[in-house]
């Protein structure tokens, strides 16, 4: 069984400040580092090689902010009436 290491936490001001040694950092690992802001998560930044695999192993839904397929939207679909209320 392997163990993983917790995921490195760091502060947004340390992306503002130094994005390039924790960019080299997560490359270098392999791994996830989770950002904070105002002490609560906010982000997750992965390597690329690993987001790649995410997209190769069928993970695009978690991977992508968008829908997988166009025909997903009618499920979110909403319809509104308008209520004229000089006329009531």
């Amino acid at each position: 069984m392997k163990l993983s290491r917790l995921p490195e936490i760091h502060p947004i001001s340390d992306l503002s400040r130094d994005a390039r040694n924790l960019i080299r950092t997560l490359r270098q690992r392999q791994e996830p580092i989770i950002i904070t802001q105002r002490g609560r998560p906010a982000a997750v930044l992965i390597p690329i090689e690993l987001y790649r695999k995410m997209e190769r192993l069928g993970a695009p839904k978690m991977a992508r902010p968008r829908l997988a397929r166009a025909e997903d939207a009618a499920r979110f679909r909403v319809q509104m009436t308008i209520i004229d209320e000089q006329q009531g």
